[in-house]
């Protein structure tokens, strides 16, 4: 605990609390420094590189300092750390919280600043752990209940606007689509609704699962007001995707039935990932399977265990990654200290009987990266496409001793992938660019795409994937060549294969 003397220190006559501030109370005062002390020190123990408390703690303050007004010596904003140069930090804590008191800008929020202002010198994964981060952890672990339907952001009043769909939803079932426009919700106007009420609207009422909502739509696709009818429901989302749908909306993993090529597009890794996978490469091995296509291009990762067991399907026996921590305490031990485990594959249950091409790009990220770097390591297969994100980090949840705002967690980055090589996959955001990071594609079978052509790409892929099973109309990705990187993948198929695919970059 913190002595109850520090709080009856005498401010500085220089340092009194403004005269627009509110009185800051004893209480106050102590939760503040409670929890942005404690916070700080969780942050210091288990952050994946180096960060003392004094670090976040200046960083903290400068960011509280700011929001209320208060000038900062140029020297102080250069060098944050001379907020405890002549002064121990709780102390230096207390006396600057006490000066700013509880002036308009801050009163109120002074915590939620302060640790925002922290996460400013950490990495871009480390932060608050938002309601939409604490609904993806829900759906890795399992299904999700509610009806799909994600909105953009809405300045002023007026009807909200969908920013995407769910795969496998019951919006994306019911044919709402990117674009659409939402004016009524049962009936009653969202015009009025903040956009986290009409968020919750949309979601439905768990407690009263099975009754229905009528939406008035705005269609982005046709003129004219529709009504649509969907019921908020427990559902999966779609994660492994294959080429084609049938008319049942069932998806087919062949993208050249003739030759037996045979195409998973993974877009999320669940915890239920791999055992999917596994039924999926199961039934096309009995029809014959010759050749699989993987594309990671959209994967931004997801579940540690089940990233890993993806990489243990497709390899025989050997290492598929390495996490070090930099601190035992992320991994629940009690005595700090430096710390790693390391994952392998047994071989047992594999699939390595045929040659594997697997997709990359820009938007890999996590658990694909690391997907992808075991295959070309182990030399399993070819990486085509474009080089990964580089985004090789490992976040932990850690509960926050009381809310913050609407916040009851925060998320940080505790350890780091590497391949079975051991290089580097990281990047390291506004430092100094190490020299080897991310996964680059092989020898032969780098697809340059520019970021227009790769964001095209991205979309068509998704409005595809969100066609109505029973719809006609044709689509750009219907036909294979459309998209270069696929293009490059058959490429290596149509080849006079070897047995084995050709080594990995030394």
């Amino acid at each position: 605990g913190l002595a109850s003397t520090i709080y009856a220190k005498p401010v500085p006559a220089d340092e009194e609390p403004n005269e627009d501030a509110a009185p800051l109370t004893q209480e106050e005062l102590r939760a503040y420094v409670h929890m942005v002390l404690t916070t700080a020190d969780q942050i210091s123990q288990r952050y994946y590189r180096p960060i003392t408390v004094e670090q976040l703690l200046a960083t903290a303050l400068t960011a509280l300092a700011e929001a209320a007004g208060e000038r900062i010596p140029e020297s102080w904003r250069n060098n944050p750390q001379k907020w405890f140069a002549d002064t121990e930090p709780i102390l230096g804590l207390v006396e600057w919280r006490k000066r700013l008191g509880n002036r308009p800008a801050i009163r109120g929020r002074d915590v939620e600043i302060s640790l925002r202002g922290m996460f400013q010198v950490l990495d871009p994964h480390t932060g608050f752990l938002s309601p939409s981060d604490r609904r993806r952890m829900y759906q890795l672990e399992g299904g999700t209940f509610g009806t799909g339907i994600l909105l953009g952001e809405r300045l002023g009043k007026g009807p909200v606007v969908i920013e995407n769909i769910e795969l496998g939803s019951p919006a994306h079932w019911a044919g709402l689509r990117p674009g659409d426009r939402i004016h009524t919700v049962n009936g009653q106007s969202v015009a009025e609704m903040s956009l986290a009420e009409a968020e919750a609207r949309l979601q439905g009422d768990l407690m009263q699962s099975g009754k229905p909502l009528r939406l008035q739509v705005e269609s982005a696709s046709h003129q004219g007001m529709r009504q649509v009818e969907i019921i908020p429901e427990i559902y999966e989302p779609e994660t492994l995707l294959g080429f084609t749908r049938t008319v049942a909306g069932q998806w087919t993993y062949w993208l050249e039935p003739a030759e037996k090529i045979g195409y998973v597009r993974i877009r999320e890794i669940q915890l239920q990932t791999p055992e999917k996978l596994e039924a999926i490469l199961t039934d096309l091995k009995k029809q014959g399977l010759r050749g699989l296509v993987l594309d990671l291009r959209d994967c931004p990762g997801g579940v540690l265990d089940g990233a890993v067991r993806v990489a243990d399907l497709l390899l025989g026996e050997g290492p598929i990654c390495t996490v070090q921590y930099r601190d035992s305490l992320a991994l629940g031990a009690i005595a700090p200290g430096q710390a790693e485990t390391t994952y392998s594959s047994t071989g047992e249950r594999s699939f390595v009987d045929f040659p594997v091409a697997v997709l990359i790009g820009s938007e890999t990220r996590g658990g694909g990266e690391l997907i992808a770097a075991a295959i070309q390591d182990n030399r399993r297969g070819i990486l085509v496409g474009q080089r990964t994100h580089g985004k090789a980090s490992v976040q932990q949840s850690l509960p926050l001793m009381q809310p913050v705002g609407q916040h009851t967690e925060i998320k940080i980055s505790v350890g780091l992938l590497k391949r079975p090589s051991g290089k580097n996959m990281h990047r390291f955001w506004g430092e100094r660019e190490p020299e080897i990071w991310g996964v680059l594609p092989d020898v032969g079978y780098e697809v340059r795409l520019s970021p227009a052509l790769e964001q095209r790409l991205r979309q068509w892929r998704h409005e595809r994937d969100l066609r109505p099973p029973q719809s006609r109309l044709a689509h750009p990705l219907d036909n294979p060549k459309a998209d270069p990187v696929l293009v490059a993948a058959l490429r290596y198929f149509k080849k006079s294969a070897p047995p084995h695919p050709i080594p990995a970059l030394p």
